[in-house]
C-alpha cells in the first residue's frame, strides 16, 4: 500500500515509469529508435529526438553522382532555368560523327534528344538561356569549317550560319545581353584570329577582334551594359598572356590582363561571368604552373589569385556574389569544387575515383550547385554532381554544422 504523497513523488521525480521495452527502447538511451544510443547515455547520437540525425546520416551539402546517358562525349556546358529544369548540351561521338546532344531533368530523371546527327557540330559545347528560357549555342560546324548558332526559341531546335569565316567558331563563347542580343567569340583556326558575332532578329554581323600572331584560342565573351568585351588568350613568340577587349569605334582596344613569361601561361581555358555588380569575373588554367586562377577588376583594378593545382575550370557568380569553379585535378584524378566566399576559397571533391571527368561544367541555382563532368578521354559516361546548400544542422554528429 503506497503511503499518502508517494504517487505525487513518483510522478514528480520520475516522470514517465512505464517499461521502455513496450516502444522497443529497453534501456532508453535511444528515443528516437534510429539505432544509436543518445549523448546522454555515451552514445554518438548528437540528437536523440530526430531519427535523421546520427553518424550515419548525410550531411545535406554532399555530393550525389548520377549517369546522364552514355556515349563517347566530347564537349559539355550546362545552365540551369527559372523552372529548375537543368539543361546540358553536349558533344558525343557516334558512327564516326561528333553530334550534339541535349539532356535535361524531369524531375528526377534525366531525358535527351538530339540536336544535331548529321554533322560534326559537338566538339565545343556552350549554351545560354534568354530571359524567355529558350536555350542558344555556339557551335563550330567542322564538316563546314563555319560558326552556327542553335537555338529551340522557335520551340523546335534550329540552326544558322553565323560566320562563314573558313574555320571560324572554334572554342567559341556565347553571351546574351539584357535586351536579348546575343554576342559571339571565337577562333579562327585557319588564320589564327580572334573574330567577334552579334546577332539579334535582324540577322548576324561579324568582325575580327585582332589579327595579331595567334589571338583567341581561348576566349570569353561579356554582354556588358556598356557593350560587349572579350577576354581573350594571345600568344606572340610562344608566350601566352591574358588579354581584355573593348570595342574603340570602328576598332578593339586591348589591355594586358596578366603577361605570359617562361614561368607562368595565362588565358588558357578560360571560364567567366558578370558578377550582379557588372564586375567581370575569370577562371583560367596555366598549363606551365599547373594551376588554375582568379581575375577579377571587381576592385576597379584587374586582382588575381591562385585557387588550386588543376585544369580546365568552369566558373559562374551566384546572386549573392559568390565564386564558384569546377576543375580536375590530374595527380589525383578527381573533379573538385572551390568556392570563393568573405574572401577565401573553400575548396571540396566532387568525385575522385579514376577515369572521372577530366573536364566539367558548372551551374549554381537556389536549391545548390551542378557540376556536369565527363572523360576527355572518352569513356562512354555523362555524369550530373549535385550538391544543396547548406542548412545549418549537425546531420551526421561530426561536430560540424552544415
Amino acid at each position: 500500500m503506497l503511503r499518502p504523497g508517494a504517487l505525487l513523488f513518483l510522478l514528480v521525480c520520475c516522470g514517465d515509469v512505464s517499461d521502455p521495452a513496450e516502444d522497443g527502447n529497453p534501456d532508453g538511451c535511444d528515443r528516437d529508435a534510429d539505432g544509436y544510443d543518445g549523448a546522454a547515455c555515451g552514445g554518438p547520437d548528437c540528437n536523440d529526438l530526430d531519427s535523421a540525425i546520427n553518424p550515419a546520416a548525410l550531411e545535406a551539402e554532399q555530393w550525389d553522382v548520377e549517369v546522364v546517358t552514355e556515349g563517347t562525349i566530347t564537349s559539355v556546358a550546362v545552365t540551369v532555368g527559372t523552372d529548375d529544369v537543368v539543361h546540358a548540351l553536349y558533344g558525343y561521338v557516334e558512327d564516326s560523327v561528333d553530334k550534339l546532344g541535349h539532356a535535361y531533368t524531369e524531375g528526377d530523371t534525366w531525358a535527351t534528344e538530339v540536336i544535331n546527327d548529321v554533322q560534326n557540330v559537338g566538339g565545343y559545347a556552350t549554351v545560354v538561356m534568354d530571359a524567355d528560357g529558350a536555350l542558344h549555342s555556339a557551335v563550330h560546324n567542322a564538316s563546314t569549317r563555319e560558326l552556327q548558332h542553335v537555338t529551340n526559341a522557335r520551340g523546335a531546335w534550329t540552326t544558322e550560319v553565323v560566320d562563314t569565316t573558313l574555320g571560324a567558331g572554334v572554342q567559341p563563347s556565347i553571351a546574351v545581353g539584357a535586351d536579348g542580343t546575343l554576342h559571339i567569340s571565337s577562333f579562327v583556326d585557319a588564320t589564327l584570329d580572334l573574330r567577334y558575332a552579334v546577332g539579334d532578329a535582324g540577322g548576324w554581323s561579324t568582325e575580327t577582334v585582332t589579327d595579331v600572331d595567334e589571338s583567341g584560342r581561348y576566349s570569353v565573351v561579356f554582354a556588358t551594359a556598356s557593350g560587349p568585351e572579350i577576354a581573350y588568350l594571345q600568344t606572340v613568340a610562344g608566350v601566352s598572356s591574358l588579354l581584355y577587349g573593348r570595342p574603340e569605334g570602328a576598332t578593339w582596344d586591348s589591355e594586358v590582363v596578366f603577361p605570359g613569361s617562361a614561368i607562368a601561361s595565362p588565358g588558357h581555358a578560360l571560364s567567366g561571368q558578370l558578377d550582379a555588380e557588372g564586375a567581370v569575373q575569370i577562371a583560367y588554367w596555366d598549363p606551365l604552373a599547373q594551376d588554375v586562377s582568379h581575375v577579377t577588376n571587381a576592385s576597379g583594378a584587374w586582382s588575381w589569385q591562385r585557387i588550386d593545382r588543376g585544369a580546365f575550370p568552369s566558373l559562374v557568380v551566384d546572386a549573392e556574389r559568390r565564386i564558384h569553379v569546377s576543375y580536375y585535378d590530374g595527380p589525383t584524378h578527381a573533379v573538385r569544387y572551390a568556392v570563393l566566399a568573405e574572401g577565401s576559397w573553400t575548396i571540396d571533391t566532387v568525385e575522385d575515383s579514376e577515369n572521372t571527368g577530366q573536364k566539367s561544367a558548372l551551374a549554381v541555382d537556389e536549391n545548390g550547385v551542378h557540376v556536369i563532368l565527363y572523360q576527355s578521354a572518352g569513356l562512354g559516361v555523362l555524369q550530373h554532381a549535385f550538391l544543396s546548400h547548406k542548412d545549418g544542422i549537425d546531420d551526421d554528429c561530426d561536430g560540424e554544422e552544415w
